[in-house]
């Protein structure tokens, strides 16, 4: 099979050539005798991290769906209500809506916002609590995933200061998400504002992933990136802070990189960090 594959080829390419057991190695390389076998992963790397239209189509619904959720998950979570509740109804939503699979819901009300990748519990959710919420939607394979960081009823002056600070950086994110654009100059722009407003100590992990059939694949820029955005990337904002004394949270959403800018996956989510406090 591999001969008939090759068709007189001398290079026979294999994705995960270093993880292949050796006995399994040494089948194929008994079944391609006098053929050069290479490293085939940057070739597959370049092919998954371009999505085609039906690509982008079906992260298009899975965030049209995840925004679904999200909107019910708002309404849930209020005073008085477990964090399973809200975490449910969000689920529910979702897939009323068509999703297909439900890969994650990160959930935490109050002083459960630092546990980052919480689970949702039974606790009571209360006025004045911050909420860290995020979903994962599968449509057709691939994953889109909102988050929105919000507080139950009325934030404080300090709540207050610390989600603008959220919202400004993903909002100054949105000027570097663009076809040509170096990845590392996005992040050292959203690291930017955290210094200005004397959070860098907070700021863990870079703020960008790409998406796909995982929710979180390449790329994944720090600050030192040289590689470039490209037209037709799809990628999630993953903007965060984490242990500041006025709370914990993240924000997530999804665009596709154009030539003009990023295009978004999850406009309803776009349009309340848009519109911030």
């Amino acid at each position: 099979m591999i001969g008939q594959a090759l068709a007189g080829g001398k290079r026979l390419g294999v994705v995960g050539l270093w993880d292949i057991p050796a006995p399994i190695f040494e089948r194929i390389k008994a079944a391609a005798p006098g053929v050069e076998i290479v490293d085939a992963l940057p070739v597959m790397v370049k092919l998954r991290v371009i999505k085609s239209p039906h690509e982008i189509a079906c992260l298009a619904e899975a965030g049209r769906q995840a925004c679904a959720g999200y909107a019910k998950l708002l309404e849930y979570a209020v005073d008085g209500n477990p964090e399973t509740m809200a975490a449910g109804a969000a689920e529910g939503a979702a897939r009323m809506a068509g999703a297909e699979d439900i890969n994650f819901t990160v959930f935490g009300s109050g002083e459960r916002t630092a546990t980052v990748i919480g689970r949702a519990t039974d606790k009571i959710m209360r006025n004045g609590e911050m909420v860290m919420a995020a979903m994962a939607v599968q449509y057709q394979g691939y994953v889109a995933t909102v988050e929105y960081p919000f507080v139950i009823g009325q934030a404080s002056d300090a709540q207050k200061r610390f989600l603008n600070v959220l919202f400004e950086a993903a909002n100054v994110q949105q000027k570097f998400l663009r076809a040509g654009v170096v990845m590392g100059e996005m992040v050292r722009a959203v690291k930017a504002v955290f210094a200005k407003h004397g959070m860098t100590q907070y700021d863990l992990y870079p703020p960008m992933h790409g998406i796909g059939l995982a929710e979180a694949e390449s790329p994944y820029p720090d600050d030192h990136a040289t590689a470039e955005f490209e037209a037709d990337m799809c990628v999630n904002s993953d903007i965060s802070l984490w242990g500041c004394p006025a709370g914990s949270n993240r924000i997530e959403e999804g665009f596709v990189i154009t030539a003009a800018g990023p295009r978004s996956l999850t406009p309803a989510i776009r349009e309340r960090i848009a519109r911030g406090l």
